[in-house]
């Protein structure tokens, strides 16, 4: 894996160009039971062009993560109409709900199958 050419420490890209990966993590708000996310549509146009692009978000540590398929997390920003600005941040909040997790934006999206998925293809 190697840095992008703007040299983000959060995004990696394989050393075929193939696959991109996005590291994001924040820390727990037990007030409000939300881990808070930013992300930004230019990111995500950035992201989408490679052949397998991944947001790996890190939910206080490496052992609870939620490794989603950008195409996946796209295809449902589209079908709430939630576009995400241009040049600026848009919140994203995972919710935890009687251990399990589920995106705020993004109700009917099951990330089961995503969580500490280190091995996605």
């Amino acid at each position: 894996m190697h840095l992008p050419e703007r040299k983000r420490r959060d995004w990696r890209i394989s050393a075929d160009g193939k696959v991109s990966v996005f590291v994001t993590f924040l820390k727990f708000y037990r007030e409000s039971n939300r881990y808070w996310y930013d992300l930004s549509q230019d990111d995500i146009e950035k992201w989408v062009h490679y052949e397998k692009a991944f947001i790996v978000f890190i939910m206080g540590s490496h052992e609870k993560v939620l490794a989603v398929p950008l195409s996946i997390l796209q295809e449902h920003l589209r079908k709430k109409h939630i576009l995400l600005d241009k040049g600026g941040k848009n919140t994203l909040h995972i919710i935890l709900e009687d251990n399990s997790y589920e995106f705020g934006e993004l109700p009917n999206l099951d990330v089961a199958p995503f969580y500490n998925a280190y091995d996605l293809r």
